[in-house]
């Protein structure tokens, strides 16, 4: 899911894991297009199954439309393709 941040400024981009995606408990990011989000919190609805990224409305503009997402959590920085960046939509395809 992604929405418009609670601040006002940017969006936050919530993921959520039937697994966990815990912040607290292994390294985990998220890349969009070129940008990473290496700073997450634990989700307030989703509590260990979802994290929220932060991403400034910059780095929002600068992403284009349909790029790849994928969430890393492992040191060795492999992950998995979550899908493509709907910004019209604000979703992931």
């Amino acid at each position: 899911m992604i929405r418009r941040s609670t601040s006002g400024s940017g969006y936050e981009l919530e993921l959520q894991s039937r697994k966990g995606l815990s912040p607290r408990g292994l390294p985990l990011w998220l890349k969009v297009g070129s940008i990473e989000l290496r700073v997450a919190r634990e989700s307030p609805t989703l509590g260990e199954y979802g994290a929220v990224f932060q991403l400034s409305q910059v780095d929002f503009d600068s992403l284009v439309d349909g790029a790849p997402v994928n969430i890393i959590t492992s040191t060795d920085g492999t992950g998995r393709c979550l899908g493509t960046l709907d910004k019209s939509g604000l979703s992931i395809r």
